[in-house]
């Protein structure tokens, strides 16, 4: 219960910011600097988490189905529809990518209501530190690259390299290929 109180209290967090920094997206992008670089991933990455490691909370007093249920009404009234879930989610990503999120299948709507699996996992704790670049630029287009290096065991290290492609797309940057290096490796990536 308490692990699922603080996804809750997380998924809440990245929600607050996630809404504030939208409208200061605008101002700026796509973002060139390693520092604006890393907010702008970060803060996708934090919505991506909702469809794979830290859904939305859900009400455990109102589950999809009468007994046993592994799905719950989602909390959050801004995104208590699928509809209203996917229009936020397409502020960051492109049309594919989001229905490859939704594919996860932690969520399930019902009687025009969102449900939210019980299901998450945590963030991987092996992650040492993450560096950021843009490797290629064109009109309408920017490509970035992420080194994220990650600790095994006590002194080991590896890096992997994660690639990221946003796109101007009706007016808005999206990200049209994502690699999602929070979660343990069953990493994904669309695009």
């Amino acid at each position: 219960m308490i692990r699922r109180m603080v996804a809750l209290l997380t998924a809440l967090v990245i929600a607050g910011l996630c809404v504030s920094r939208a409208s200061a997206r605008e101002e700026a992008f796509p973002p060139t600097q390693p520092e604006e670089i890393a907010e702008w991933i970060e803060e996708a990455m934090g919505v991506y988490a909702w469809f794979s490691i830290w859904p939305l909370g859900g009400d455990l007093e109102e589950p999809m189905e009468e007994g046993a249920s592994e799905y719950y009404r989602v909390l959050d009234e801004r995104y208590d529809t699928r509809l209203k879930l996917a229009e936020f989610a397409l502020e960051y990503f492109s049309m594919e990518i989001v229905t490859g999120l939704f594919d996860r299948g932690l969520y399930e709507e019902r009687d025009g209501v969102l449900y939210v699996s019980d299901r998450f996992e945590i963030i991987d704790e092996n992650i040492s530190s993450v560096e950021y670049e843009v490797t290629a630029q064109g009109e309408g287009w920017i490509e970035y690259l992420a080194r994220v290096s990650y600790l095994s065991g006590t002194d080991d290290a590896y890096t992997r390299e994660c690639a990221y492609r946003c796109e101007l797309t009706d007016g808005r940057w999206v990200f049209t290929q994502f690699d999602f290096y929070w979660e343990r490796e069953r990493n994904s990536q669309y695009g």
